[in-house]
Parts: C-alpha cells; structure tokens; sequence
C-alpha cells in the first residue's frame, strides 16, 4: 500500500511543478549524452531499520544517459557501513537503475539548474561484519528529488531519496517493512 501512495505523491509533485516552472527546452542538458558522479552523504534509516542500525556516511557513484524532453536513465552504487545496537557494523550496499527527469529552473552564477525528480529499483545486501549474523539481500524501491548544476562538462547535485526496503532485523528474523532516507552530493563530469 506505501508503494501505490508514493508512486502517486511523486507524480502529483512533478505535475505540480512543472506546472508552475517556466518553459525550457525539451532537454535541459543538450548536447550531452553521459553524466558519471561521485557521490557522498548520509545514509539514515528511520523505520524498523532504525531499531537496529544508526546513521552513517556514505559513499558512491551516479550516472545518468539522457533521453529526450528532460528524461534520463538513472544508476547509482553506494556504501554504508552503520553502526549496529549490538557494537558492530553492517555492511549496506545498494545499486540500483530508475528515470529521472530534469527541468531547468534556476542558475547559480554561470551554473544551469535544473530540477530533478525519478524513482526506480534496485538491490541491497545488508552484510554483518558479526559472524553469527545472517546476510541479507533485499529489492529496494526508490523515490528522489534533487538539484543539479552544470557548466560545461562539470556537473554537481544534491539529492534526497527515500527507499523502501524489506528488514529482517539483526538478533531475530522479524520481517519488517524498512525505510531510509539518503542525502547525497556529487559532483562528476558529463560527455
């Protein structure tokens, strides 16, 4: 049921504003096919999730080939690795592929803004340095909002994402429906 709900928040929010955002071009970063980004921020889960693990930083990389009319195919990778309740960490890992699309908004000095909202799926593997401890490998589901900046070939963004995932916890296998919230900046290089 969450799913449905944020699948149709995220579109009303797009429909939204890009009602209300000024008219651009059918692709607010013509002239270029591929973007690579490294990408760090803070992993922090809320939920069941955050009965047992505690924020931490992350680290990754993004990557987008552009569309047409402001869409484009979306992967990312990231780390994290949270300090559990029981004085260990877990290893999260993640990748994941969506579609994103971007509108120009803004400038920042010489910079083009555009905003960005996509969501998509993809894996993760939570993986306990604590022997004892069971692996686990969950889908996980996406929504993001964010804001990028170019010139040129260079490029940076700051993004929100709110996944959802399934966990089964650390000391029992109680399954619950797990969210976490990503902040994330980047900056990369796009051709």
């Amino acid at each position: 049921m969450t799913l449905p709900v944020a699948r149709r928040a995220v579109t009303t929010l797009a429909v939204a504003l890009s009602s209300l955002l000024p008219a651009s071009r059918a692709n607010a970063q013509s002239g270029y096919l591929y973007e690579l980004r490294l990408e760090g921020g803070e992993w922090m889960p809320t939920s069941g999730i955050s009965n047992d693990l505690h924020v931490a930083s992350l680290i990754g990389l993004g990557g987008r080939y552009m569309l047409s009319y402001g869409f484009a195919v979306t992967a990312s990778a990231l780390w994290a690795a949270p300090a559990a309740k029981p004085a260990y960490s877990v290893n999260v890992t993640q990748g994941d592929v969506g579609l994103e699309w971007g509108r120009r908004v803004t400038s920042l000095g010489p910079y083009a803004g555009v905003l960005l909202i996509g969501g998509g799926a993809g894996g993760r593997s939570y993986a306990p340095t604590n022997p004892a401890e069971r692996h686990q490998a969950v889908v996980v589901a996406f929504a993001s909002v964010g804001l990028g900046f170019s010139r040129d070939h260079f490029v940076w963004r700051i993004e929100a994402r709110d996944n959802l995932s399934s966990w089964g916890g650390l000391l029992d296998n109680e399954s619950l429906q797990g969210n976490d919230v990503e902040l994330r900046g980047g900056i990369g290089w796009r051709w």
